[in-house]
C-alpha cells in the first residue's frame, strides 16, 4: 500500500490466527473446533491479515 502512494503513517495492518483452529479444519472433512474453545489470537500464526489506509488529501493551490 505504501508503494501505491499511501503514507506509511496512515497504514494500519492487523491479523488474526489460531493454529489449533486451523489444524482442526485442514486435511479431510471439517472437524468441529468447538463452540466454546479458545479463539484468542496466536501472534506467530496469522491466517487472516487485513489493512486499512488513508490517503492524504491534496492541498488546494
Amino acid at each position: 500500500m505504501a508503494e501505491g502512494g499511501f503514507p506509511q503513517a496512515n497504514l494500519k495492518v492487523h491479523g488474526w490466527g489460531k493454529k489449533a483452529c486451523a489444524r482442526a479444519h485442514i486435511g479431510g472433512p471439517v472437524r468441529a473446533y468447538g463452540l466454546w474453545r479458545d479463539l484468542s489470537k496466536d501472534e506467530d500464526y496469522p491466517l487472516m491479515v487485513w489493512a486499512f489506509a488513508k490517503k492524504e488529501l491534496a492541498t488546494p493551490q
